[in-house]
């Protein structure tokens, strides 16, 4: 039997995106990502996704809203924003690797 210890390198990426009414995906590359903290600047709402969730069930995030997505070992593989035709969300996505 084999145990994985997974052990972050520390390094931490902001990727500030603009969503307008169509689908953003970030893609982990060329590895994947331990966590992802999602700040939505607004105005509107922009709705999160991480992995293959569906959107179906996002997470909603209202103008100054934030979430942490956080994991033992590196499973983000993709964070996709989106947000209603006509509507414009400012996010900031940091991740840590």
């Amino acid at each position: 039997m084999s145990l994985k210890v997974w052990i972050a390198e520390g390094k931490v990426e902001e990727h500030p995106v603009t969503v307008t009414g169509k689908r953003k995906i970030l893609r982990a590359f060329p590895r994947r990502w331990f966590s992802a903290d999602v700040y939505n600047e607004g105005p509107d709402e922009v709705r999160v996704m991480i992995n293959d969730q569906s959107s179906a069930n996002p997470v909603r995030l209202a103008q100054d809203g934030a979430r942490n997505f956080e994991f033992d070992a590196p499973k983000i593989e993709q964070v996709v924003l989106e947000n209603d035709p006509g509507k414009t969300s400012s996010v900031i996505v940091t991740v840590m690797y």
